[in-house]
């Protein structure tokens, strides 16, 4: 059970490049601004809890904390970035499930390996993803979603973060769990993919809670069930 809680729940992970090569000296560091970089687009759950944790470091660290978010190719972009940088302590990556787990297996030729080139240096959060669908879906219930997608195969599509993220991966399992044919629309981050299940242009998505619970709750998209074995205190009535 708790493998499978795994795969379909997020952890975001705090990288540090090269901590093994270039040890920093406490008295040394930070010697200057900390660059955090978040490999997907603002506003995603990935961007704002990262950004929650640069103003508490910078505070403790007595230097600025500055958030870049370096976006495309599914996160590799913003990892690359980290991995090229000098290995003195002053660039962290978020890194995700979809950016140091999935990616190595889903890209031919990456330019780094995170088991190589990244040392884990703390958990920063794991979350549930929702299931949500814009209001004009004729769906209240997961089941209704199975039998819509059965009857019209192929016609409903799902947003995500871009291909190998959490996003798409558990979509992913969903899909072939329930054995439908959605039709996968990648985006450079849950942001842009959030806003387009908000306008319609995709019909669902299963999107991480931080992202979508603000949309949840202004009733802009409806949520239908969430990945795990219980229901969420901040979603008590979605099963």
């Amino acid at each position: 059970m708790r493998k499978r809680k795994q795969v379909v729940r997020w952890a975001g992970i705090l990288a540090l490049v090269g901590l093994w090569a270039a040890p920093v000296a406490a008295a040394e560091f930070p010697a200057k601004p900390v660059s955090l970089i978040v490999p997907w687009a603002a506003g995603g759950s990935t961007d704002v809890t990262l950004r929650v944790l640069a103003e508490a470091t910078g505070k403790y660290l007595g230097q600025p904390v500055v958030v870049e978010n370096r976006t495309g190719a599914g996160g590799n972009v913003g990892v690359e970035n980290v991995v090229r940088s000098p290995a003195d302590g002053h660039t962290l990556l978020m890194g995700t499930m979809g950016t140091l787990t999935i990616n190595p297996h889903l890209y031919r030729g990456l330019a780094f390996d995170p088991a190589r080139d990244l040392v884990g240096i703390g958990m920063a959060f794991e979350t549930v993803h929702v299931l949500i669908v814009h209001p004009s879906v004729q769906a209240a219930t997961v089941a209704e979603l199975v039998a819509l997608a059965k009857a019209e195969p192929a016609r409903l599509a799902y947003g995500s973060a871009g291909s190998g993220s959490s996003t798409h991966m558990v979509a992913e399992l969903f899909r072939l769990t329930a054995g439908i044919e959605l039709t996968h629309v990648p985006y450079r981050g849950s942001a842009p993919a959030l806003n387009d299940t908000v306008a319609g242009t995709v019909q669902l998505m299963l999107d991480q809670l931080p992202s979508c619970i603000g949309q949840v709750h202004a009733k802009r998209v409806r949520a239908l069930a969430v990945t795990g074995t219980a229901r969420h205190p901040l979603l008590p009535e979605v099963p």
